[in-house]
């Protein structure tokens, strides 16, 4: 249950918490003497850190995962990790040791390919990783083991199929992947794709020119990251890339006028908590300008400043 609930969180994002769940579960299953069950826990855990750009933390955690236990889907969900975070020679490693080791089709047709992939993509040939994840397509929407037994990883071909069509530039056929994963929450569970594939797709559409769709899918990732703590990699590119949907307008607005509009009109603040009021919207005879700054407005003078 501590598990289930640490996958919940951290598809919200909210981490800190995240991981009290999953340390109580891995000493759970640890003090049962289930050192399979720690490890795929401990595994999953890792995963979820490399999926938020928490390298550090998510090396630590694949290493802690093999320490105790190196059956199929802990092999596969450290090597997924490490991949993810760099460590590109460990995961080929444990992927040789997977092919040897298991013949049998998930990992012949899912784990192989989504990790070789990885390493294509991180050496900057999306090309290569698409043809490597086609012995996936047939399987995209099977149950993989990590999905039964720990309850993330479904679907993780397909995503990484659409990383690799966006950085291909190929938006159409990454949209598509990624709404897969968008339309199966069956088998992509509490995984964290699930929410990801939100800001994946804002990504897309950005790159194909469609700032409505865009917006509009950055704005669902962040609404489901509301609660989100705050210095997740990921949650900082995420609004980082948002606030660039629109119009830079701290060079058109000088704080003066600022200054002068809130005398004159109502200022009317944005706290959506799409935006974690990062932006506020300021309006004035009809015109509407955004800055990515914080602004806060003074009690005393009725004025607008940049933080």
């Amino acid at each position: 249950m501590s598990h289930h609930q640490a996958l919940v969180l951290a598809r919200s994002g909210r981490m800190g918490q995240a991981r009290v769940m999953w340390e109580r579960a891995i000493a759970s299953a640890r003090q049962a003497g289930y050192r399979e069950t720690a490890a795929n826990y401990q595994a999953a855990a890792a995963v979820c850190e490399a999926h938020f750009g928490n390298a550090t933390a998510a090396k630590e955690r694949a290493r802690a995962a093999l320490g105790l236990a190196k059956g199929r889907d802990v092999e596969y969900a450290a090597a997924f990790a490490l991949a993810l975070s760099g460590e590109l020679a460990e995961s080929q490693r444990l992927a040789a040791d997977l092919e040897k080791r298991f013949p049998e089709a998930p990992v012949q047709f899912e784990y192989l390919p989504t990790l070789h992939a990885l390493t294509a993509l991180a050496r900057r040939a999306p090309p290569e990783a698409v043809e490597r994840l086609q012995p996936a397509v047939p399987y995209d929407f099977a149950l993989p083991g990590t999905a039964f037994f720990g309850m993330f990883g479904g679907l993780y071909p397909a995503y990484i199929r659409g990383e690799a069509y966006l950085a291909a530039g190929r938006g159409q056929e990454a949209a598509a992947e990624f709404q897969k994963v968008l339309d199966r929450r069956g088998i992509v569970l509490a995984d964290p794709i699930g929410a990801l594939a939100y800001l994946q797709l804002g990504r897309v559409y950005v790159v194909s020119g469609d700032t409505t769709k865009a917006k509009s899918s950055y704005q669902a990732f962040l609404t489901l990251w509301k609660d989100a703590d705050t210095d997740i990699p990921v949650l900082k590119q995420a609004r980082a890339e948002y606030a660039k949907l629109w119009p830079a307008m701290r060079e058109r607005f000088d704080p003066r006028i600022c200054r002068q509009i809130c005398h004159a009109r109502t200022i009317r603040y944005d706290a959506t908590t799409m935006a974690r009021r990062d932006m506020v919207r300021v309006e004035s005879g009809g015109e509407a300008c955004w800055t990515r700054a914080e602004w806060t407005r003074s009690s005393r003078e009725g004025s607008v400043r940049p933080t």
